[in-house]
């Protein structure tokens, strides 16, 4: 079995969608602009909030809804009162996956290492994580903060894995994205791909994910 156990946050540890999607929108609609589907927001995540934010105007661009918008200027307007709202944002009643903190408890009373390495601001995955599952639960937490590329820059996790004294051998990487795998094969690293979260099975076997697993409790059997 693996030693130390690292997760991406959104779509695999936390079903966060609905709540992305409410402070985009309220943004958008603040700026005049009309709402994103919140269908659409399983395949606008995964790369951080400066790559939403990117994808959302190009939607709005595409529906000609920003004529004469001198996106140079606007889109870091839009992104500075995203992250403002998002860091606000009351997430107390967000909750894990079904079967997540059983899983992850497993590993724990086994000793196992858990990190969580995540491309959302580092304000709310903080707060996000002590409110699911308690204080220093995580050994190592590595989010978006201005000092990390995001991923699949290997940045975060490699830190991750230093930090541990573990070799890479040691490590399986969980994810539902392609970003996820993209960033384990930059790390090489062991990917997991999970396909509970926000996008399918094909984009996880196409990224060449080394596992996929549909179930969290599947988690202890790496």
């Amino acid at each position: 079995m693996s030693k130390l156990y690292v997760f991406d946050l959104d779509g695999t540890l936390i079903d966060s969608c609905a709540s992305i999607a409410s402070g985009m929108n309220t943004v958008l609609s603040k700026n005049g602009l009309r709402e994103i589907e919140g269908e659409l927001f399983n395949f606008l995540l995964g790369d951080g909030p400066e790559v939403l934010m990117t994808r959302v105007l190009d939607i709005e661009e595409r529906e000609g809804l920003l004529k004469g918008v001198d996106r140079e200027n606007f889109e870091p307007k839009i992104l500075k009162e995203y992250l403002d709202f998002y860091a606000k944002m009351d997430d107390s009643d967000m909750k894990a996956y079904p079967h997540i903190k059983e899983s992850l408890g497993q590993l724990r009373d086994k000793g196992k290492l858990l990190a969580v390495c995540t491309n959302k601001p580092e304000i709310p995955t903080k707060r996000i994580l002590k409110n699911i599952f308690g204080e220093d639960y995580f050994f190592s937490i590595k989010s978006f903060n201005g000092t990390y590329p995001r991923k699949p820059d290997p940045t975060m996790l490699n830190e991750i894995i230093a930090e541990s004294g573990l070799t890479k051998d040691d490590i399986a990487y969980f994810g539902d994205t392609n970003t996820d795998i993209q960033t384990c094969v930059n790390a090489g690293v062991k990917s997991v791909g999970v396909t509970w979260g926000f996008r399918d099975r094909k984009e996880l076997e196409e990224a060449g994910a080394d596992y996929i697993i549909d179930d969290p409790r599947q988690i202890i059997d790496f």
